[in-house]
């Protein structure tokens, strides 16, 4: 994850400036929209590793479920077939 943005931090100063904004608030404000957009973004590569991943772990978990219910299928059999010859 690691697409960078460019930011021009000195245009915002001078937009904030002419749009009525105090330097100082309008040099915190650049520092403060300059540090959100160094932050990593998502890639498009990173977000078809992540549903690969959860593509293979539902797949996993409905075997892991499919495993449960034929389990339970055969002991509720069995169970049956115990109640029957008591009976």
């Amino acid at each position: 994850m690691s697409q960078s943005t460019f930011f021009d931090t000195h245009e915002f100063i001078k937009d904030a400036v002419d749009a009525g904004f105090e330097p100082a608030a309008a040099e915190f404000f650049a520092r403060k929209a300059s540090k959100a957009l160094q932050t990593d973004l998502a890639t498009k590569t990173d977000l078809d590793a992540l549903e690969s991943r959860l593509q293979t772990q539902i797949v996993t978990a409905k075997f892991d479920l499919m495993k449960w219910i034929i389990m339970a299928l055969i002991a509720q059999a069995g169970l049956v077939v115990a109640l029957v010859k008591l009976l």
